[in-house]
């Protein structure tokens, strides 16, 4: 087990909420930008969130690799082969239905660096996996703290998951917590599962307050939203018992537009107002808007305090949409200077995948 690198005790982390201040960092990319291909043209393509200039901060996740299947175990037996009078009658079964899902590995600074997901139907034998690998061409080191799978074809109804080192060749030797009887819905949906927590006891070996566990979230299909339009919405991934609120900031050091009020640790943002909004306001956790142009727009996050113009707030610049765009916003934590701050991953969930990974960008806040 790689527990024992976690930030020491949970008192760092909820002693975050009401100390949260940006840093800046130099820039880097993972990759070279002229290699990240759009899987469907072959054209150059970059997610458009920001106005990426060289002091952006933006983290790219870059690197094309082919896509390849990825088997899973669908506790199907080989085929039923009889024979009469030499003629062979072959009984074919029915493919298991499957359904799409993708891995947010949101966990905080100390846990391991990379992992692997490998992945079984509830009840079955065997796991298979470890799907980053595969879906790279056996290369590669797996899932990086912050990253997102691209989704993956998996079983319907509830799956079993285990996480592995990156660089490991099976599914045998899980270096976290098993996470068991994650139900993730019927068959051609989307799901997401952010995979957060803290995988150590709590304080003086009780209950962990932020227990580790793959929370499962719906997604809408990459093209449900109509022309004109734009869809975001927040997650809640850092371990703090801090609510959040995450909105616009025309100016100043105050969110002036709430879009997301008092969301919690685990928890899809809603509404402001959620009790007085009704069943119907922001499904899935969706703020339906219209996009936003460059030079974009400034996004910030603050602990929850019931109103506006209050602080202290954390804030990412020039943040834009474009039409028909879906984006999902999980907020976490990352080491910067040996002091944990929040970052805000920006996911283009309506974009192709590059690799085994979604088109993301992480930004500190």
């Amino acid at each position: 087990m790689h527990f024992g690198r976690l930030v020491r005790g949970s008192a760092t982390l909820l002693a975050l909420a009401g100390t949260m201040v940006a840093c800046s960092t130099p820039p880097r990319s993972d990759a070279g930008v002229e290699d990240v291909r759009n899987l469907r043209d072959g054209s150059v393509t970059l997610p458009s969130f920001f106005d990426a200039t060289p002091d952006s901060g933006v983290v790219l996740d870059s690197g094309v690799v082919e896509d390849t299947g990825v088997p899973l175990d669908t506790g199907v037996s080989p085929l039923d082969a009889g024979r009469d009078g030499g003629d062979a009658a072959v009984d074919v079964p029915t493919p298991p239905a499957t359904t799409n899902v993708r891995f947010v590995y949101a966990l905080p600074p100390g846990t391991p660096p990379s992992v692997d997901i490998c992945v079984r139907r509830t009840g079955s034998m065997d796991f298979a996996g470890p799907l980053v690998r595969a879906a790279r061409g056996g290369m590669g080191n797996g899932l990086d703290l912050l990253q997102v799978t691209r989704y993956f074809a998996v079983p319907t109804g509830t799956i079993d998951v285990v996480l592995v080192a990156g660089s490991a060749m099976d599914c045998s030797t899980p270096v976290l917590p098993p996470m068991g009887g994650l139900n993730v819905g019927a068959a051609n949906g989307h799901r997401t599962v952010v995979i957060s927590g803290i995988p150590a006891p709590g304080p003086d070996g009780g209950p962990q307050p932020f227990p580790f566990a793959g929370r499962v979230i719906t997604d809408v299909a990459p093209n449900s939203v109509g022309a004109g339009a734009t869809a975001l919405r927040a997650v809640h991934a850092i371990p703090s018992t801090t609510r959040l609120d995450l909105g616009i900031v025309l100016g100043g050091t105050a969110i002036d537009v709430v879009l997301f009020s008092a969301v919690g640790f685990g928890e899809v943002g809603g509404p402001p107002g959620m009790g007085d909004a009704g069943p119907g306001m922001y499904p899935n956790g969706y703020y339906s808007s219209v996009p936003i142009a460059a030079p974009g727009v400034t996004v910030g996050l603050r602990a929850n305090c019931g109103g506006t113009g209050c602080g202290p707030l954390t804030s990412v610049m020039g943040v834009t949409t474009t039409e028909r765009s879906i984006t999902s916003v999980f907020l976490a934590l990352q080491l910067r200077a040996g002091v944990p701050t929040p970052v805000a991953i920006f996911c283009r969930d309506d974009a192709p995948p590059v690799g085994a990974n979604s088109q993301c960008l992480v930004q500190p806040m």
